[in-house]
């Protein structure tokens, strides 16, 4: 995938290891309640291009900042969103 922005793509494009990236980075969102949540992002650990444009996105975003990792199909992956307003 060229993007790992989920902002950027449809979710007809997403595989379904992205698609449980989105829904845990969704889990992660009501969790915390982090208001006001875009540029939601994720890359699988040795992704290189995918660490880039994560952190592209994380800089590009609106105050917080929020990351942590989660385990998909035995992988890790890194998921993270901007919030607040």
């Amino acid at each position: 995938m060229s993007s790992h922005f989920y902002d950027k793509i449809s979710s007809d494009q997403l595989t379904a290891d992205e698609k449980q990236a989105l829904e845990d980075i969704q889990y992660e969102i009501d969790r915390h309640d982090l208001e006001y949540a875009d540029n939601f992002r994720w890359y699988q650990e040795g992704d290189e291009e995918g660490e880039i444009a994560y952190n592209e996105a994380a800089e590009s975003g609106c105050c917080g900042s929020f990351n942590t990792t989660t385990m998909i199909n035995g992988q890790k992956w890194f998921i993270g969103c901007n919030y607040g307003h």
